[in-house]
């Protein structure tokens, strides 16, 4: 109950300004400690569809159920994040029948039967995002009013209708309210005082600087709030006009024109095009499975995929889940990774080697060795080695050899150091 309170009165709305109007009473019985009034949870409703007809039962229970069923989400009461009092159910609970929908293999589909005119956006956009994940079909319809929370979910349908007397439509906005309570605590003897850190100088700025009357800071953050909205639902229907980004709310004739919705009729309509688009699917699912005759086999893909077994492919080509795309971006990424990391330690060894034949080069000026300046360092390096050979073998002999001044030994020195730190980089390099 202390979540749900917090929820209301600290939340942001996405809500029309007549339902908001609505609202604030029972907000206000609920500040209070007033009984909401009395408003049981309806039954879920499923519809059996025959040869001939649609058969609805209102008393479905999804676990005794054994039949295919298409389900019949309804929203029709403010949207809460949280179930309230002997009221509606919030989004939560709502998300959590749509994911047990999901993984029932008997649903083939849903209606979102909306009449709403929004409510709060804490709970809306994660609703949303379980009905976009929902990959059965899922067809919305509103024979009332389907206004900005109301709208963003109903949104997330891949194919939405609307009664022609549907009134209320849009409303793609996002506002918020607060309630001051000072007031009520100190009518009831208590002084509310408001001490802060000094570093915490931005904690609750917005909601401080609006006391004052400043409403630029929390605009910001309900700016940002409108942004995610209305990128939602150009994710959903890119097709919708501009025009309705304005806030404003439409008739069904104009919202159908607007792209708000797509077709004006019926929830016959609304349940048969579940029956359509499930059908759809599954001969497309048919069709596909019978036309992977063929497999070709690309080893590098299926070992980033983790697979032994080649790709089923047909006349149109191999089709990749998207989950498959991801993990092979994730692979290329990898291994652009390596080849970058190897191409640096490459140049890096072409660099070195290029230094040790510098020094090899010094090395035989300055003992004055006569080389080809095209020669390999392999043959610079025997020719300073052999005439390492000719100075030990006149030391052998007892005779007095032209030894190299110190600095021209220590040039050989590091030449043959350079050499044995570089040659297998050498060989790589010449391979």
């Amino acid at each position: 109950m202390t979540s749900n309170l917090m929820s209301l009165i600290s939340g942001k709305w996405l809500v029309s300004d007549a339902y908001y109007q609505m609202l604030l009473p029972f907000l206000s019985n609920i500040l209070e400690g007033k009984k909401p009034v009395e408003n049981s949870k309806p039954n879920e409703v499923a519809f059996f569809l025959t040869a001939n007809s649609i058969v609805a039962a209102s008393n479905f229970d999804q676990q005794e159920n054994g039949e295919q069923y298409v389900a019949r989400l309804d929203i029709k009461t403010p949207i809460f994040k949280y179930d309230q009092p002997c009221g509606p159910r919030g989004t939560k609970t709502i998300s959590s029948f749509v994911k047990s929908l999901k993984a029932d293999p008997k649903c083939t589909g849903i209606v979102l039967d909306i009449d709403s005119g929004g409510g709060q956006v804490s709970g809306t956009r994660e609703l949303y995002d379980d009905l976009v994940g929902f990959d059965k079909p899922k067809i919305g319809f509103t024979d009332g009013v389907a206004g900005s929370a109301a709208y963003y979910i109903i949104s997330a349908c891949d194919y939405i209708f609307a009664n022609k007397r549907a009134d209320a439509i849009g409303s793609l906005g996002t506002m918020m309210y607060t309630i001051d309570t000072t007031g009520i605590l100190e009518k009831k003897g208590a002084k509310v005082i408001d001490v802060y850190a000094t570093k915490s100088t931005e904690k609750n700025l917005a909601y401080r600087e609006l006391k004052k009357g400043n409403e630029a800071p929390i605009k910001a953050v309900l700016d940002q709030l409108n942004e995610t909205f209305h990128k939602d639902v150009l994710a959903t229907r890119p097709g919708v006009d501009p025009l309705v980004f304005k806030g404003g709310d439409f008739q069904a004739e104009k919202a159908l024109e607007l792209g708000l919705i797509d077709q004006i009729g019926t929830m016959e309509d609304a349940v048969l095009k579940v029956k359509e688009l499930s059908q759809e699917k599954t001969t497309k699912k048919i069709t596909n499975n019978k036309n992977m005759s063929k497999t070709i086999s690309v080893p590098s893909l299926q070992n980033a995929l983790g697979y032994t077994n080649p790709f089923g492919s047909n006349d149109n080509g191999v089709y990749l889940q998207e989950s498959e795309l991801v993990k092979l971006d994730e692979s290329f990424a990898e291994k652009d990774q390596k080849i970058t990391q190897a191409t640096k330690e490459l140049t890096d060894l072409k660099a070195s080697v290029s230094q040790v034949a510098k020094t090899i080069d010094a090395a035989l000026d300055n003992a004055e060795i006569k080389y080809e300046k095209t020669a390999s360092i392999q043959e610079k390096i025997t020719l300073l080695n052999d005439q390492r050979n000719l100075f030990a073998s006149k030391a052998a002999e007892g005779k007095t050899p032209i030894v190299p001044n110190q600095e021209q030994e220590e040039e050989i020195n590091d030449a043959f150091m350079s050499y044995a730190h570089n040659i297998e980089a050498q060989k790589f390099l010449e391979d």
